[in-house]
């Protein structure tokens, strides 16, 4: 008597304790028999399986239908296909999932980030190449593992983008740090990938220069002079450089909201 289970393949040894018998017939539910008195049997089909055995002595035959119960669990199958595998730093990776057996996924993209996104879309930020790991997993805990080795290229080349607006933080001026992942608009700051050398000047509209950066982590948090700026209209001047060497001086308006 007794419970089994696990993930596929799972194998069980039978005690068989039977009395007065010389030949046994074991039967393990899916369809696979054996002869032998105390069997190890491995059961590859994910199901429920009831065993029985069939003892012969002397005396006659006597037939057992086991209270053991073995749970052969499915396996969860990772897969999945990287478009495009060549890119530029900044260009989207789409990582399409297709696992099967599963519900719960873990991505490691190489390059220091994960995701537990289905089927997530990466930037990678540096050149290089990239491994990328899935790992898939379903409610019975019986995990898979697709890994490939250089799932991504990289390439030298990179972009840059401004807002048109922005509204500045009512508590106070942050010193223009800001976290790219909220969406709090609180600081103006381009999204950006593959950039090396950054320069950024805010104007108003008479030209005076009110804020200068040579991070493109700091941006402008709206202040000028240890106050803050008015609403209206300023000018914003970059000059870039990208990893692939290519410069560009960018401008345009930008409308501060209070």
């Amino acid at each position: 008597t007794g419970y089994n289970e696990g993930c596929s393949p799972v194998t069980v040894s039978f005690e068989n304790q039977s009395q007065f018998a010389d030949n046994y017939l074991w039967n393990f539910g899916d369809g696979g028999t054996s002869g032998n008195e105390s069997p190890t049997y491995t059961y590859f089909a994910p199901g429920t399986y009831t065993v029985s055995l069939l003892a012969t002595g002397p005396g006659g035959s006597d037939i057992l239908v086991s209270d053991t119960v073995i749970h052969v669990h499915p396996n969860a199958s990772a897969y999945f296909t990287v478009n495009p595998p060549v890119v530029n730093t900044g260009d989207p990776v789409f990582l399409f999932n297709l696992s099967v057996n599963s519900d719960e996924f873990m991505w490691d993209f190489g390059d220091g980030t994960t995701s537990e996104e289905e089927s997530p879309v990466h930037n990678y930020q540096e050149t290089g190449t990239y491994p990328v790991t899935l790992i898939a997993n379903n409610t019975y805990n019986c995990p898979d593992t697709f890994y490939v080795s250089e799932a991504v290229l990289v390439d030298v080349g990179g972009y840059i983008d401004f807002p048109n607006a922005f509204t500045p933080s009512p508590s106070g001026s942050s010193d223009g740090s800001y976290d790219p992942t909220q969406l709090n608009n609180d600081v103006f700051y381009p999204v950006f990938a593959g950039v090396d050398d950054y320069e950024l000047q805010i104007y108003n509209r008479w030209g005076e220069l009110l804020f200068e950066s040579n991070d493109i982590n700091i941006g402008w948090d709206g202040h000028y002079r240890g106050g803050p700026a008015q609403q209206g209209v300023y000018v914003w001047r970059a000059n870039v450089k990208f990893t692939d060497g290519k410069q560009r001086i960018l401008s345009g308006d930008l409308t501060l909201l209070r």
